[in-house]
């Protein structure tokens, strides 16, 4: 599968488990064919709690990529393009 969050999130499981644990409703695109919507499918079948550890390495990727990035109609923009 290709990384998320433009290669900051590279982890899959760990990322949709992330969603699951925070009880969001969301739609997740880019997946390029069946076997990766399957693939996804499947953690959610058997979401799996995250460790502290888990938790806090996704919150450091995420403020890391909320800080080169702005979000701008769902999409993520570097910050150096201007509006």
């Amino acid at each position: 599968m290709k990384p998320l969050g433009r290669g900051i999130l590279v982890n899959v499981s760990e990322a949709l488990n992330y969603i699951w644990e925070h009880n969001v409703a969301t739609a997740i695109v880019g997946m390029k064919n069946i076997r990766e919507v399957e693939e996804n499918a499947k953690i959610g079948f058997k979401p799996a709690p995250l460790s502290d550890d888990q938790k806090k390495k996704l919150r450091f990727l995420a403020e890391n990529l909320l800080r080169r990035y702005r979000i701008e109609n769902g999409a993520l923009i570097p910050k150096e393009i201007q509006k």
